[in-house]
């Protein structure tokens, strides 16, 4: 995971993004929610006909870490779509949790 340096959003993130929507969809997020007390964080995942990308915007002064996902396929980017879900830490961590015990997953 990556520290976003907010005054370089465009070169590290936004410029390699192919849909307008999703751009300002992710400039909206952090613009609404940036002050000195946070701390975004991101990590991009791309392949072929995929692109994933997780914002975690973690304040330090208030107790709270939200998980944004930002989720396309080879099809979405055909229509122009991208499925988008916003958890807190905490719901995400108890998924994980939650699948890797019964799975056996990550013991």
């Amino acid at each position: 995971m990556k520290l976003l340096d907010y005054n370089r959003i465009n070169e590290e993130i936004l410029d390699g993004l192919p849909l307008q929507a999703l751009k300002e969809h992710i400039s909206h997020i952090v613009g609404s929610e940036f002050n000195e007390h946070l701390r975004i964080y991101y990590k991009t995942f791309a392949c072929t006909g995929l692109l994933c990308l997780l914002l975690i915007v973690h304040d330090v002064v208030e107790p709270f870490t939200d998980c944004h996902l930002f989720y396309m396929d080879s099809i979405d980017r055909e229509y122009n779509n991208y499925e988008y879900h916003s958890l807190p830490s905490s719901v995400i961590r108890e998924m994980v949790q939650t699948v890797q015990y019964p799975l056996g997953v990550w013991d």
